[in-house]
């Protein structure tokens, strides 16, 4: 663990901390506030948390308020001397020691209970994880009452809390509420509750999309067999983070070109194709690294790589290759749904290779390909 060094000053000298220190500490707007010496690895982190801003004038960045975003930007330090603000640090004593309720004070079984009612009912284990998370935060908010009780004026208020204060945004809303409708209409039967709470609509957002010499880039930027060819698979299969990471050696049919997605979101399997530059790649990979059953092994035996190890493959392999656009491993499967638009495919194959249930979410990548944008005749060409 980071040596931590806590800072008693005022708001106001907490502001004027030296330069030269790692500073975590509270602004009179009740917002959390970073600053460090200029890090371009530090930066590229810390613009993943919702809510950031920066502040040129005072040459440091801001998020909401909450301990899990304060526990994410020490992780983010970790290994470096910290400053911590006296506020932040008695939040975190108080995290520590236990004293902040869990869900269920007054039912110890209640996480267990859930857990094992969203397995019955053949929930992913992402979504456990994610209702439990926000049910977490959501009895965090309420200190010591018991969500039992709790009324929907109450729930509201919090949802409100979320959006205002903490600048969640509208799909983080929808999560927070399907695990707190889950809690009381699945567990507690109690859906007159949770039964007028009204939902965000979602702010429709474009994909970020790579160019293909910028893909090329990326890979390029790559000396690192394996992760050279985890990259290209992804891309090449237009595969999520999470699907890819979790590909067996079997699920790679050189003879079909085609790769066997097993239970992907929605539990459902697909194929989809397999580019012959990626072959190359993985045939060299696998008489290189040698996988005995996950295609793309972690460092602990018999488990395959994190998604978290995958995330930073990319951004690694991004900053080397100079890319300034706000991307993830994810925007892989953007570029090459796109690219494919843009290449004359059918929609409706795409649909099946992406596995999307509904063609209104591979329609939205209409909006992105500039080969439709290239069909449009500007009317000043008229004039």
């Amino acid at each position: 663990m980071q040596k931590i060094l806590t800072y008693t000053g005022t708001t106001e000298q907490r502001s004027n901390v030296s330069r030269n220190r790692i500073a975590i500490f509270l602004c009179p707007t009740n917002r959390l506030a970073a600053r460090f010496p200029y890090n371009e690895k530090y930066i590229y982190e810390l613009k993943s948390i919702r809510g950031h801003k920066w502040h040129p004038e005072k040459k440091q960045w801001s998020f909401p308020f909450t301990m899990d975003i304060a526990e994410q930007i020490i992780k983010i330090f970790e290994g470096e001397k910290l400053t911590i603000g006296p506020e932040i640090r008695a939040r975190l004593d108080k995290t520590q020691n236990g004293d902040v309720p869990q869900l269920g004070q007054h039912d110890a079984n209640d996480l267990t209970e859930l857990r094992r009612l969203m397995r019955l009912k053949n929930y992913s284990h992402k979504t456990i994880k994610s209702y439990l998370s926000c049910l977490r935060t959501f009895t965090k908010f309420f200190e010591r009452s018991d969500p039992r009780n709790l009324t929907g004026e109450e729930i509201r208020t919090f949802l409100l809390h979320l959006m205002d204060v903490e600048e969640f945004s509208a799909a983080s809303i929808n999560q927070m509420i399907n695990a707190i409708r889950f809690y009381y209409v699945e567990y507690l039967k109690k859906p007159l509750i949770v039964g007028d709470i009204p939902r965000p609509r979602n702010v429709k957002k474009l994909p970020s999309v790579l160019d293909k010499t910028e893909v090329k880039r990326i890979f390029d930027a790559v000396s690192n067999l394996k992760h050279k060819a985890l990259l290209m698979v992804t891309y090449s299969g237009g595969l999520r983070v999470g699907e890819v990471v979790r590909l067996q050696l079997e699920d790679i049919d050189s003879t079909r070109m085609t790769i066997h997605v097993h239970k992907a979101k929605g539990r459902k399997d697909r194929y989809t194709i397999l580019g012959k530059k990626t072959l190359t790649v993985l045939r060299a990979y696998y008489k290189s690294y040698h996988p005995s059953r996950w295609l793309f092994e972690g460092q602990q035996s018999g488990h395959h790589i994190t998604e978290r190890s995958a995330q930073q493959v990319f951004k690694d392999a991004a900053a080397r290759a100079n890319i300034h656009k706000n991307v993830s491993i994810h925007s892989l499967r953007h570029s090459f749904t796109t690219h494919l638009l843009e290449s004359g495919v059918d929609i409706r194959y795409i649909q099946e290779l992406l596995g999307h249930r509904s063609m209104k979410t591979t329609e939205i990548y209409t909006h992105v390909s500039r080969r439709k944008l290239s069909e449009i005749q500007n009317p000043i060409d008229d004039l």
